[in-house]
């Protein structure tokens, strides 16, 4: 490549020369000028690089750059040419430029400046090791709080059985219980609407390989304190946004084998930045390359090595703590559920609905459908959780709810807290509930929200089913909106009523276009407002 970048220079230079041929009394000069520049820079370089096989501290200490970001030399300006017609007065400033930076570029892929180079990542969180015999009320306290995350699973039952799909995927739901302990019953007081998320561990195969390349006792105790400058807000997922009422597991103190376990993905395929932090901890120059190249990740891959532990295994030359790899492997990300229980109506168990999708043959790898979905009674899985962004009206606001699939989960828990609202506290509103599924099969609930129709908790139901054969092109929950319309911007316009949204993002999409049809398609900014007011709340994913 060096040939390239002289290449560049010879171009930038000729353009340099070409304000100098602009003057008439020197063009016939020039010309001959620019026959033996090659030759010179090639002499030039020649003698450079004697000095530097003669000479390496000097060297060194002149062109190594302080650091590896690079830039090209600058061509030098015209006040900067001694105004005579010798090759010299053009390359007098650029030349001691332009060499050093091809020896600085020569200097990063030389196996010893490439060792010497390593950068060191950014430290995230402070780790103290602990001993256990000696911890604060502040840490007891942590390791208490430990226990607020685990759940065991008391149901896990199949309400809407295996049967594919027009994309070929077989799929089914599942509705699974948990049972909460004191301690949670405490934390989610007053709590009416939650998101809860959900970590899938690591294997313990995985866990005992990766304490084998660290080289560290499994049952240290450690504390993680993250650096004030690191920003907490992780843009992928908007959830963290909210009010966290329940820790996530091990956030503060842990052991090392609970950490390795339950707070990074030791399964996932390592990105560049990770493999760039490895690069540091090596000493072998061939290892340090190929991690530090901008395709590593690729490269990797190509080789078959699928996930971090097995990187690591394959770098004879790494020599990695536990504390520095804090700082660079990637974090467990959770899935997040909407709880479809009240705590008003069980206030002992919390429940989600699954929806599970897989095809035959297809390694179904390590999702957190699959893990959930193949807990058995007692099982335990850890999470945390967040508030939803649906509230429970305290005032007697109507409530219009709207829902496809899954997306059921949310309402089923506001029904049951409308039904402890009428039975025992003698107190109803208006609510509606469109709810959209693929056939009779899908219909979640069903015998739960039909009975709330029939008792009056539900005062209108509407069902959409997309691929009825009583209709060629189905129907869907937008359609009976736009049927609605009428109740629908009463409900809003003039009652002042809410209405929430729970599905995926196409749904969300398209309810969101009937809205403002209905409301007012010449100012759609109608809607925006209802959602500024969180009049209109829609949770998509």
């Amino acid at each position: 490549m060096c040939w390239l970048r002289c290449l560049s220079s010879y171009q930038s230079i000729a353009a340099f020369s070409g304000r100098l041929r602009r003057v008439p009394n020197r063009i016939q000069k020039r010309r001959i000028t620019n026959a033996g520049m090659d030759a010179f820079l090639n002499f030039e370089r020649r003698l450079r690089n004697e000095k530097e096989k003669t000479n390496d501290k000097e060297i060194d200490s002149k062109v190594v750059p302080t650091s590896t970001d690079l830039t090209p030399p600058e061509k030098p300006s015209e006040d900067e040419c001694c105004g005579r017609d010798c090759p010299n007065c053009v390359f007098l400033v650029y030349q001691e430029k332009l060499f050093e930076y091809e020896n600085s570029i020569r200097k990063l892929r030389n196996p010893k400046s490439m060792v010497e180079n390593r950068l060191q990542p950014a430290t995230k969180c402070q780790i103290a090791y602990l001993d256990s015999n000696q911890l604060t009320a502040q840490q007891q306290q942590w390791i208490h709080e430990n226990q607020a995350t685990e759940f065991p699973v008391v149901k896990n039952q199949l309400i809407a059985p295996d049967h594919p799909s027009q994309d070929n995927w077989i799929r089914s739901v599942r509705h699974i219980e948990f049972a909460l302990n004191e301690c949670q019953k405490q934390l989610l007081t007053n709590q009416c609407a939650l998101n809860f998320a959900i970590y899938v561990p690591n294997s313990s195969q995985q866990v005992d390989r990766l304490l084998t390349i660290l080289k560290v006792d499994g049952n240290q105790l450690f504390q993680a304190t993250r650096n004030a400058s690191v920003q907490k807000f992780n843009p992928r997922s908007f959830k963290n946004t909210k009010k966290r009422v329940i820790p996530k597991p091990f956030e503060h103190v842990a052991t090392i084998r609970e950490a390795l376990s339950w707070t990074f993905d030791l399964d996932s395929t390592p990105s560049t930045s990770f493999l760039n932090g490895l690069a540091a901890f090596c000493t072998d120059p061939k290892e340090i390359e190929r991690l530090s190249q901008s395709d590593a990740t690729q490269q990797l891959q190509d080789h078959r090595y699928g996930s971090i532990v097995e990187v690591m295994e394959s770098l004879s030359s790494l020599s990695l703590d536990f504390a520095s790899l804090y700082q660079i492997a990637p974090f467990n990300p959770p899935r997040y559920y909407t709880i479809s229980s009240s705590l008003e109506f069980d206030p002992n168990n919390i429940s989600i609905t699954l929806g599970y999708r897989y095809r035959t043959g297809l390694a179904r790898g390590r999702c957190c459908s699959c893990y959930l979905s193949a807990m058995k009674v007692m099982d335990n899985v850890r999470g945390a959780m967040y508030q939803s962004l649906f509230k429970y009206p305290d005032t007697n606001q109507p409530i219009i709810m709207v829902g496809a699939g899954t997306g059921i989960a949310p309402f089923r828990a506001l029904l049951q807290r409308l039904r402890v609202e009428k039975f025992k506290k003698n107190h109803s509103r208006p609510t509606h509930l469109f709810y959209g599924c693929y056939g009779v099969i899908d219909f979640l609930y069903r015998e739960e929200i039909e009975d709330a129709y029939a008792t009056g908790v539900l005062s209108t139901l509407h069902v959409a089913y997309s691929q009825a054969s009583s209709t060629p092109q189905g129907s869907y929950v937008q359609d009976k909106l736009l049927a609605q319309k009428t109740l629908v911007r009463d409900h809003l316009l003039h009652n002042k009523g809410l209405l929430y949204v729970c599905g995926s993002r196409v749904l969300g999409d398209y309810v969101r276009q009937t809205l403002e049809t209905i409301l007012d398609p010449q100012k759609p900014n109608i809607l925006q407002e209802l959602m500024h007011r969180n009049q209109v709340i829609f949770e998509t994913w």
